[in-house]
């Protein structure tokens, strides 16, 4: 089964997400509702698979971007997404083509800051145990606030054929 650019191969699971601040720091927590593929997704995990603060550098001030820029400066901000294998609920449609879009996102108020990501302990060489291994705790970032975001017509194309 191809995919079509509706749903552009992106994986469709039901989470449940939780934003808590906390002075000028803001958490959000993601809850999956399938670390069982056996399970109806019924109800959240009680564990986060993901969770990040992010804290404002203090007196930066806010300022209007428009990703549209990070071409200029030599950035591509290009998605692209491998073919999906298909799952056991409808909305997990399989895919055999990879498909590529440039999003368009804007904001008039953004604002630089650090993210901690730890999701547990952290080893001795700063790396917190994660979902993406190999992360480091703290990163630095944007929040932009009252987004607007858009995709245009992508491309998509076959995978590459190997010889056996």
């Amino acid at each position: 089964m191809t995919s079509t650019p509706t749903d552009w191969n992106l994986c469709k699971h039901l989470a449940r997400f939780d934003f808590t601040t906390s002075g000028s720091s803001t958490t959000v927590a993601v809850y999956p509702h399938d670390l069982d593929p056996a399970s109806d997704e019924s109800a959240p995990s009680t564990v986060p698979f993901f969770q990040a603060t992010f804290s404002p550098v203090a007196y930066a001030p806010s300022f209007p971007m428009r990703m549209s820029v990070a071409s200029l400066v030599g950035i591509d901000i290009t998605i692209a997404h491998p073919p999906l294998p298909a799952g056991p609920q409808p909305e997990l449609a399989g895919t055999t083509v990879w498909h590529a879009v440039v999003p368009a996102l804007s904001a008039k108020r953004t604002r630089i800051g650090w993210f901690d990501r730890r999701q547990g302990d952290v080893r001795p060489d700063g790396v917190a145990e994660n979902f993406w291994p190999g992360w480091r705790r703290w990163g630095m970032g944007v929040v932009m606030e009252d987004a607007v975001f858009g995709f245009d017509v992508g491309e998509s194309w076959e995978p590459v054929k190997t010889a056996e």
